[in-house]
């Protein structure tokens, strides 16, 4: 019995289908990695990692919040990237987008909001992901400026249901620097960067970290959205489970 239960807890969680990817960084200058702005060192792979979160797909939305100093740089660099791209669209909005915006986007990437996510936005935000879509949220460091803006972040995260969260610190302060070897993780994502510009970021806990800084605390993550039908499936496979210990307990 007791391997018959165990051989089912296996095939629930290898069964699981996932939908969307939600990643989570604690650093903004990620962006200024792309061209090089603000002093950022260059050659960096900034602008490829973020080719490999847009894959396959061809349609981008970006909502840009707080924008002083090297963080409009850097949504800028972001923003003309994908604009480079063969193929691919990028649509700007404004702190009210709705589901509409999303419509059939790949990617949508928010970066600093500087309001708090309304309950329809995450509500769409919900669904973009439960369809297959990546949601990318950029905060910042423990600055004070970026408090309530962490925070919009991570209610949002909580009510979309992640492990995920920025932890605020401030990592690696200073000029910008260089991401290479071990704080690099070997994941799809980051295939074919070895370079990764960033400077004084928060922690991200939770998730699989793609980026580490020289104290091994992660500030990029990631993480898999199960599909809404995986989720009821695992959910009752979960109980099957737990009926079937309360019967073996019982004799």
């Amino acid at each position: 019995m007791r391997r018959i239960l165990i051989i089912l807890a296996t095939l629930l969680v290898s069964t699981a289908m996932f939908a969307g990817t939600l990643i989570v960084s604690g650093d903004s200058n990620i962006g200024n990695g792309i061209d090089g702005s603000f002093g950022a060192p260059m050659p960096a792979d900034n602008g490829l990692f973020f080719t490999n979160i847009l894959g396959t797909g061809t349609k981008v939305v970006q909502q840009n919040g707080y924008s002083s100093g090297s963080t409009g740089l850097a949504e800028n660099a972001i923003f003309n990237l994908y604009n480079s791209l063969a193929g691919v669209s990028i649509t700007a909005v404004s702190s009210s987008f709705t589901a509409t915006d999303l419509a059939g986007a790949n990617l949508f990437i928010s970066i600093l909001p500087e309001t708090g996510y309304t309950t329809s936005q995450l509500a769409a935000m919900g669904s973009f992901l439960g369809g297959g879509g990546t949601l990318f949220l950029i905060g910042e460091n423990a600055d004070t400026e970026f408090t309530a803006i962490n925070g919009y972040l991570n209610t949002a995260l909580t009510t979309l249901g992640s492990g995920m969260a920025i932890n605020p610190a401030m990592l690696d302060c200073g000029s910008l620097r260089a991401a290479t070897g071990g704080q690099i993780a070997n994941q799809p994502l980051n295939a074919g960067v070895s370079s990764f510009d960033y400077s004084c970021a928060s922690g991200v806990t939770g998730g699989t970290a793609l980026y580490y800084a020289s104290d091994g605390t992660s500030f990029v993550a990631f993480q898999s959205i199960p599909e809404p039908a995986s989720l009821f499936l695992y959910g009752s496979g979960l109980l099957i489970l737990a009926s079937a210990i309360r019967r073996r307990m019982r004799r």
